[in-house]
């Protein structure tokens, strides 16, 4: 699981992943809670983890026309 904190313009650009949270972190930050009807003994501990997943810059996208 991620979750992200990201501002609302261009600030981040392809450097998003350093916006990284973990979903009790955003929980905390906004009051809201997610996935609540998942049991708290299932869910519990994803919450917490951080994702550290290594996000690979975007490569460049070409196109056969």
């Amino acid at each position: 699981m991620f979750a992200a904190v990201v501002p609302n313009d261009t600030t981040p650009g392809e450097a998003w992943a350093g916006y990284r949270k973990t979903v009790a972190e955003v929980e905390e930050l906004t009051g809201y809670t997610f996935f609540d009807k998942v049991p708290e003994s299932i869910i519990g501990d994803l919450k917490s983890e951080p994702d550290e997943v290594s996000i690979p810059s975007p490569g460049r996208i070409q196109h056969d026309d």
